[in-house]
């Protein structure tokens, strides 16, 4: 099932030595002062990114990645500096089937899309681990969910992870090992966006499958329709057409939930010809600076913004609004990024809900919520 799994039962402690180290401006940025005079047993392995605040938003933050960027260039260790969002970079470059990808992320289920497993750790055991290479680990229960038929228009992945994790209840420390013909139907967008939402729903990780296991749950995909999740509760997704008399005041697309390209160009093939509501703030960004490049020589830069959105750059943006993107107390927020947190959108009680970028689109249009033409 996984290099992993594989190991021993459930419960039992293993060492395991992880074929990638990612580290990022967000909780890997205390990583660097734990190492002190230390120095990476592989710096091959290791990637480091500064994708969360670009560009910053503050000092103290600046000398967070200062300290990466420093330990990057002291050891030998490959650098994206604003390059886009490490998820999507991993995927992209480096991630394969089959390996362990050490981070500190709290979306690693998204490497599970590539068949790869994702191996969270703390930047103390981060820090430990880079150091000899290797990193000790708890073998975890499993759980299997399979997922039957196929998506239909306006439905898309990111619906069938929050329809769910709805149903689901909370995956309580799991593997979750994904299966069936509808994982094998999904196109690699959805199936990205699948996978980077299970994290959410308190899974240690997630794992495609290619053979078809007895399944602890399963979805059927044909039954998924647009969703959103209420704000700071996953388990509560409701369809889109139910909620079409809250109003919203600020949308989000972009981040590694909803920042490819296939979703920017989504975004942008709903948003033609129209106009974004004047009652609310559209704000559309990139995961990598590969998707950034390629809206703009498709024209989808063009598109949004003469539609009223606020387009920015590569990064993790206002999924993680500590820089950019800031909403106050009053604000209400349809995200087609990860976190509905409180504070996820800056200092304040702002509700933040989740749902498709599809969706997001939509709703900005009509100044409430909405789910998206077919």
């Amino acid at each position: 099932m996984s290099r992993l799994s594989c190991l021993g039962s459930p419960g039992a402690n293993i060492t395991v030595r992880p074929d990638w180290f990612v580290l990022s401006d967000g909780a890997a940025a205390a990583v660097p002062p734990l190492i002190r005079e230390g120095k990476p047993a592989a710096a091959e392995k290791v990637k480091v990114f500064i994708d969360h605040e670009t560009p910053c938003g503050s000092e103290g933050v600046a000398m967070k990645q200062r300290a990466l960027i420093r330990f990057a260039e002291k050891h030998g260790c490959e650098l994206f500096n604003g390059y886009g969002v490490s998820y999507q970079i991993m995927l992209d470059r480096f991630v394969r089937p089959g390996e362990i990808v050490a981070h500190c992320g709290d979306f690693g289920s998204i490497y599970g899309s590539a068949g790869a497993l994702p191996l969270r750790l703390t930047p103390e055991e981060m820090a430990a681990a880079l150091q000899s290479g290797t990193a000790a680990c708890t073998v975890p229960e499993t759980a299997v969910l399979e997922l039957t038929g196929a998506l239909r228009a306006p439905a898309c992945g990111k619906d069938a992870a929050l329809t769910f994790l709805a149903q689901a209840g909370g995956l309580g420390g799991k593997l979750l090992t994904v299966c069936g013909e509808g994982l094998a139907g999904m196109d690699r967008g959805d199936r990205i966006a699948f996978f980077q939402m299970l994290s959410a729903g308190g899974c240690c990780g997630a794992l495609a499958a290619a053979e078809r296991q007895s399944g602890t749950w399963k979805l059927e995909l044909s039954t998924v329709a647009p969703v959103v999740s209420k704000a700071g509760d996953l388990q509560s997704a409701v369809p889109a057409e139910n909620l079409g008399d809250m109003e919203i005041t600020a949308a989000f697309v972009g981040g590694c939930s909803s920042g490819r390209i296939e979703d920017i160009r989504k975004a942008a093939a709903l948003i033609k010809g129209k106009r974004v509501s004047k009652n609310v703030r559209l704000l559309v960004a990139f995961a990598t600076t590969e998707a950034y490049i390629q809206a703009a020589d498709e024209g989808l830069i063009g598109t949004l913004m003469d539609a009223g959105a606020i387009v920015m750059n590569q990064g993790c943006s206002a999924c993680y609004a500590h820089s950019q993107g800031l909403v106050d107390g009053k604000d209400i927020v349809l995200s087609a990024g990860s976190r509905s947190c409180p504070n996820c959108n800056g200092e304040g009680d702002a509700k933040t809900y989740l749902c498709s970028a599809g969706t997001a689109i939509a709703s900005a249009i009509a100044g409430y919520v909405r789910q998206p033409e077919n």
